[in-house]
């Protein structure tokens, strides 16, 4: 995950009580248009695939040594050297994570190496047993995240000395953004909805005085997920919003939009397959994030 890197919104209390405009569809097509943010909020975009190879367990258990349990790719150790030879030269710098120097059994589908553009910049692509993701910050645009996912993934299969044994069980493309803001003092609930048309309110009563006792109405910490089905791609997409800080002092609220598919909803033919699933799994993400962000959020992050 990369730093959390925030962008301050200069919205005071009483700004964030002001009504939101209903939203407008055509200026949403046209927000759609300039996609190319100079001041965008994200903190990282992440495509990320899971495997399993047949006959091996789907769930691994705990590793205590006196017992054996199979590797969730035996032949992850070859497909490395492979994999990392088809991209070295687009991503020359590698870096062996501290996970690399544990067993695989012990692991499970957790990265073990990556390989960046250069030292200490993005993008980045990493891999460990059963997992292969695409990682993004600052440098990102769709074009190219798209290319070097999809480049990836072939490398992947290219790579795997028995792809036709590899099936495919989680594909998922997500985008992680931030606001920097004062929930302490803020109303959260009414940035929420004058800012992103997203209404979530708690009775006012419950903060009046209570025996002597008074509640404040702004929440120390705020977190709220849900998730809906897609049938294109055929998934879920889940949306969520959450406090946070930056370098563990200044308050932000971090939201996360993701599009993921599991088991039966993956396409076939993951390989041949997979620039379809992301282009549709983006159409989403994308349609989701100007909508949230249409009106002061745009002209700020613009």
């Amino acid at each position: 995950m990369a730093d959390i890197k925030v962008v301050y919104v200069n919205f005071s209390y009483y700004d964030s009580m002001i009504k939101k405009a209903p939203a407008n569809p055509n200026q949403a097509q046209k927000i759609k248009k300039a996609a190319n943010l100079s001041n965008k909020p994200l903190i990282e975009a992440i495509c990320e695939i899971q495997w399993q190879f047949d006959g091996q367990p789907l769930k691994h258990g705990s590793y205590t040594g006196f017992e054996t349990i199979p590797p969730i790719d035996p032949c992850h150790r070859m497909t490395l050297g492979l994999f990392y030879n088809q991209l070295k030269d687009d991503y020359p710098y590698h870096e062996a994570l501290p996970t690399a120097m544990l067993p695989d059994e012990m692991l499970g589908r957790t990265v073990q190496h990556r390989f960046r553009v250069k030292k200490d910049k993005w993008p980045l692509v990493q891999i460990g047993p059963g997992v292969l993701s695409i990682n993004d910050t600052e440098t990102y645009k769709w074009d190219d995240f798209k290319k070097r996912a999809v480049s990836a993934v072939d490398n992947l299969f290219q790579a795997h000395p028995e792809a036709d044994k590899i099936t495919v069980t989680s594909l998922s493309l997500r985008y992680v953004n931030a606001i920097k803001m004062d929930y302490l003092k803020e109303d959260i609930y009414a940035f929420l909805k004058t800012k992103m048309g997203i209404t979530l309110d708690l009775p006012t009563q419950l903060f009046h005085e209570v025996n002597g006792a008074e509640i404040s109405p702004f929440p120390v910490s705020f977190t709220w997920q849900s998730s809906y089905r897609s049938n294109t791609p055929e998934g879920n997409v889940t949306v969520g919003f959450a406090t946070g800080q930056k370098d563990g002092t200044d308050p932000a609220i971090i939201w996360e939009i993701q599009v993921q598919s599991l088991q039966s909803q993956i396409p076939n033919k993951t390989n041949k397959d997979f620039g379809k699933w992301i282009d549709s799994a983006h159409n989403i993400t994308d349609d989701w994030f100007f909508k949230l962000i249409q009106g002061d959020l745009y002209e700020v992050f613009q």
